[in-house]
């Protein structure tokens, strides 16, 4: 057991719970309240300091490609629809090692597929550290992945094959659920003789709303093209990158699809599609469910400078550090469908926690002093 004694807890909304315990045992969080007594055999003391709920990225690749080996084990790009692939195949624990995501607060992310193939196969939830690849492993196929932009018209076009188009994009992503939807119509018969096909089954946890599609989608016309996918199929949407929702988002919202607004840091993006982020903060308080993706699924970092300037930035255009603070835990578990695992400081949830002396979405200067995973210290630095 955990003890972590007399912190500041920061819970969804901006709440504030001043002088509490929280009890991790079995790596959960077991109790909640002031002056808890028990045998632990770890406390901390966090007498006016910070505990918040572990950050979690949305989308992202490391881990699946190897920056020593220059591998690209996220991208199988053979064929432009792979939804039976799976990035656990690829996992490599090395790599979310080196990293070091404890150090800027990120305790799980959705280990993704890469950007060049329409449907590029099932993402999971991962820890970002853990004693080996097994017990990273938070849920095995969280979400499938899907991308729906230049990249992958770019990719088979440059062979005459396709997609050469976004027609042809839309074409081969609508008719592999149709086809999956007609395949899961059959298998339901009595005495059904039709074979088992692995693509199609994929499909199917997508179809029943069991998982969400996460799709890359940059400009209105590829998020629009999302949203009309998300309606003719009745499917859970999350659409990542989103860099121009602040032109279409009552449709995307009509549509129930939830927004992960692209890495901030990689800022040639917002000139590029002249992004809007005071329109998009204002949407926020409008109703649009947004969460804050940071690195994605291209190699790059994504510790510290790449959270926190995105948060940064979203601030200086009008947000609350409570609203990222949201965007970057609570709204990305419900996005992913597993807010009943991590994302919020509550008895029942898993123990992925990190503690400050003060709010690092206030004053960026602030950093973890303890990063918890599982109700166990994974990061401690050292303060003088």
């Amino acid at each position: 057991m955990l003890l972590i004694q007399n912190g500041n807890l920061h819970l969804p909304g901006g709440e504030l719970l001043i002088g509490q315990d929280i009890l991790c045992e079995n790596g959960l969080i077991a109790r909640i309240a002031p002056e808890i007594t028990a045998e632990a055999s770890t406390i901390i003391d966090a007498k006016g300091k910070d505990v918040f709920p572990g950050l979690i990225l949305p989308v992202c690749s490391i881990g699946a490609y190897g920056f020593a080996e220059r591998t690209k084990d996220h991208q199988e790009t053979t064929e432009p629809v792979t939804p039976q692939l799976d990035i656990l195949a690829s996992l490599d624990i090395r790599e979310v090692k080196l990293q070091h995501f404890t150090r800027s607060c990120i305790t799980s992310y959705g280990l993704s597929p890469g950007d060049s193939t329409l449907l590029a196969g099932s993402m999971a939830l991962i820890h970002s550290d853990g004693p080996n690849a097994k017990e990273l492993v938070i849920v095995d196929k969280v979400a499938l992945k899907g991308n729906f932009t230049q990249e992958v018209k770019g990719l088979f076009g440059a062979s005459r094959r396709m997609p050469y188009s976004r027609m042809g994009m839309f074409h081969l992503m609508d008719d592999a659920f149709r086809a999956a939807k007609a395949y899961q119509a059959e298998r339901e018969k009595e005495e059904s003789s039709k074979a088992y096909d692995a693509k199609y089954e994929a499909l199917l946890p997508v179809l029943r709303r069991e998982i969400p599609l996460v799709v890359n989608a940059y400009i209105q016309r590829e998020i629009e093209a999302m949203a009309e996918l998300a309606v003719k199929y009745g499917i859970r949407v999350v659409i990542h990158g989103a860099y121009q929702i602040d032109r279409c988002a009552e449709r995307v919202m009509a549509a129930g699809c939830q927004v992960a607004l692209g890495d901030l840091a990689l800022y040639h993006h917002a000139v590029n599609f002249e992004t809007d982020y005071s329109r998009i903060v204002e949407l926020y308080r409008q109703g649009l469910k947004l969460s804050l993706a940071c690195n994605a699924d291209m190699p790059g970092l994504a510790g510290y400078d790449s959270v926190f300037w995105s948060a940064a930035l979203l601030q200086r255009h009008g947000a609350t550090p409570a609203e990222v603070l949201d965007m970057l835990t609570v709204n990305t578990a419900e996005a992913l469908g597993v807010s009943h695992l991590v994302g919020t400081i509550t008895t029942g949830r898993q123990a992925d926690l990190f503690i400050c002396q003060g709010n690092p979405l206030e004053r960026f200067d602030v950093a973890a002093e303890y990063t918890l995973i599982k109700g166990e210290v994974v990061y401690c630095r050292e303060v003088a």
